[in-house]
């Protein structure tokens, strides 16, 4: 909820635009790290939309695999109430994600979920939601159901 007092926007405002995104690590024999950079605005008091980058980075020692996958998505996000919201988003990354081909490939993830958001301030929030795959396949970097953990901070 941005600003539940102020009265529905007319126009563009640049105080409704806001970036975030999630970051994400691990190391070991298998190390993952993904940069996922996102920017919205707050169409309403309740529905947010914007769009993001995706950066992964995979090792695996037991394979001896590496690979950079990049991408793009589009979400929206609906406030059921001031804390609770729904999300769908749609993306679509390239890499290598056959050990066995040195073929880059597109794959598509279509998630549905939700999750739990709480304002700190009047410009920053932060979140966790549990989303799944819609089209999952054997060539998705994820594993159902997906959980992240996000922020975003008022421009």
């Amino acid at each position: 909820m941005y600003g539940s007092n102020e009265k529905e926007p007319s126009g563009f405002s640049i105080d409704r635009v806001f970036v975030g995104g999630s970051l994400g690590a691990q190391f070991g024999t298998f190390t993952f790290i993904n940069i996922s950079p996102d920017i919205g605005y707050w169409v309403t008091d309740r529905f947010m939309a914007g769009v993001g980058g995706r950066y992964m980075y995979f090792n695996d020692r037991v394979f001896n695999f590496n690979t950079s996958i990049v991408g793009a998505s589009a979400f929206g996000r609906y406030l059921i109430t001031d804390e609770i919201f729904g999300h769908v988003e749609y993306e679509v990354l390239n890499g290598r994600f056959d050990p066995t081909s040195e073929n880059t490939m597109n794959v598509a993830g279509l998630f549905v979920g939700g999750g739990y958001m709480q304002m700190l301030g009047d410009r920053f929030f932060s979140g966790i939601m549990v989303l799944y795959n819609l089209n999952d396949n054997i060539y998705s970097p994820y594993t159902n159901p997906i959980i992240r953990v996000n922020f975003g901070i008022g421009l």
